[in-house]
């Protein structure tokens, strides 16, 4: 930034500020420090979610406002359609359904573990660590992602993968 103008990001769809040092912090903030980079007393959890936040459904906390709980119910709505037609496709024409599950079933995941932390996590831990275990479900929903990328690029899919545990083993 120069002077005290802020700087805008232009990685992020909804662009996260970053000021400069203010004048009291100045003497302690060297040049490039945390403070330069980030408005005192924003963590960078806060500065990580404002990254990702966008249109009005924040990824890190995907339970929250109405485009959040209009996503799920249209995802939940999608599965319980698509798994059905799935398991009727002959074997070499799932590859487009079992991508579409792939995506669909993660994200579903996703707001649904978010819903779990709003909802039950306040009874049992302090909501200071929500920040940190919204980004692991964050996390785990990427790792699921391309998991199940992985299983239906790789290997046989999840239509073939769920359709193998009905199949009688092969004898040898």
């Amino acid at each position: 930034s120069i002077g005290s103008l802020p700087l805008r990001l232009p990685f992020a769809s909804n662009p996260l500020v970053v000021f400069p040092s203010e004048p009291a912090a100045a003497p302690a903030a060297a040049a490039g420090s945390m403070n330069s980079v980030v408005r005192r007393g924003v963590g960078a959890a806060v500065a990580a979610r404002r990254c990702f936040s966008s249109g009005g459904m924040d990824f890190f906390k995907a339970d929250s406002g109405k485009l959040a709980v209009g996503v799920y119910h249209k995802i939940n709505t999608a599965t319980l359609f698509v798994t059905p037609i799935a398991f009727m496709l002959p074997t070499g024409y799932t590859m487009p359904v079992d991508l579409a599950l792939g995506v669909l079933f993660p994200i579903h995941s996703h707001i649904g573990l978010n819903y779990v932390v709003t909802d039950y996590l306040p009874k049992i831990l302090p909501t200071s660590i929500f920040p940190a275990v919204r980004m692991g479900v964050a996390g785990l929903t990427g790792v699921m992602m391309l998991g199940l990328l992985r299983l239906n690029i790789g290997g046989p899919g999840i239509t073939q993968t769920l359709k193998s545990l009905w199949k009688k083993p092969e004898e040898k």
